[in-house]
């Protein structure tokens, strides 16, 4: 998130854990009573999760089904098929660069399966257009937090718990610092470098 001066997010208000006023925005919305919902989750992933998540839902009148099925019926289905039509619960192992986390999530125009919540918003699409093309790292800083705040105050996702992730790489392999791989996202290959120097040293 963004933390203020004073360390504390601007979004708080809307992230706290808050059933009553949760209800009032649900009873604002036409639904007093709350609603049925599904989350569709592939097997592999860690689905207990789900159950809690399941239970605030409950307090508050929202009831969610929990959906598993395969990972390649997953991926096929709801992934790159987009057959969800509720809430499509994804994990990712090691963290996104910036750029490639625009691209992934919320960019219309990139894979279809890297933008599994199938966000397509022109507003969006324009912020991004113009980062990409920015050669001013004030300029690129300035639009890549637009663009996230854009994202943030839209619930483009809801950002789960963070998992312990460990990723293991040779120590002359530079340029890496642990972040998820998109073969197709050239921006993060272009800074990755051996240093063959010390491969030699150790051997190799």
């Amino acid at each position: 998130m963004f933390p203020t001066l004073s360390g504390r997010s601007p979004f708080k208000p809307n992230i706290n854990y808050n059933p009553t006023a949760a209800k009032q925005l649900l009873a604002a919305a036409g639904y007093p009573n709350g609603f049925n919902t599904d989350v569709n989750a592939p097997s592999n992933y860690d689905v207990d999760l789900l159950q809690i998540y399941k239970s605030y839902l409950a307090a508050i009148g929202i009831n969610m089904t929990i959906n598993v099925t395969d990972y390649t019926t997953w991926i096929n289905s709801y992934l790159i098929g987009g057959k969800q039509d509720q809430i499509l619960y994804n994990q990712s192992i090691g963290y996104l660069q910036p750029p490639i986390r625009l691209i992934a999530h919320f960019y219309s125009k990139s894979q279809i399966s890297s933008n599994p919540f199938f966000v397509k918003d022109p507003a969006f699409d324009a912020i991004y257009n113009q980062f990409i093309v920015a050669s001013d790292t004030t300029q690129q800083k300035a639009l890549m937090q637009q663009a996230d705040m854009y994202g943030i105050t839209n619930f483009f996702q809801l950002n789960a718990l963070p998992t312990v992730e460990y990723v293991l790489y040779q120590p002359w392999f530079k340029g890496y610092q642990g972040q998820l791989f998109y073969f197709w996202a050239k921006i993060s290959f272009g800074r990755y470098w051996i240093n063959q120097s010390l491969k030699q040293s150790k051997g190799y």
